[in-house]
């Protein structure tokens, strides 16, 4: 039985949820108490993981089409020591894009 659902919070989370449960035919009503395309520094890598859903539910070339770059390695800089360390491939993008 289909059912209406309320989704509090747009990010990428329950815009995910949102767009999961209206595929299997749910009437969803995702809000947020603020407008969309806030500066936010969440959101601002994707994981290997991430990435890999978003493709699996159809939406990784939108983000790609965002700006979205490639993440391949951490560098961190630290009182004249620093360290590169690889990570699966994931992405980079800011969350105002991610948001749109």
């Amino acid at each position: 039985m289909n059912q209406q659902i309320v989704i509090i919070g747009a990010g990428p989370a329950g815009a995910l949820a949102a767009l999961l449960l209206s595929r299997r035919g749910h009437r969803v009503l995702l809000v947020d108490r603020k407008p969309l395309g806030r500066y936010k520094v969440c959101g601002g890598c994707l994981s290997a993981t991430g990435v890999d859903i978003l493709a699996e539910v159809g939406v990784l070339d939108a983000v790609l089409r965002c700006g979205a770059q490639p993440l391949r390695q951490l560098h961190l800089y630290a009182t004249g020591r620093t360290s590169h360390i690889d990570l699966p491939p994931g992405l980079s993008i800011s969350r105002s894009a991610l948001d749109q």
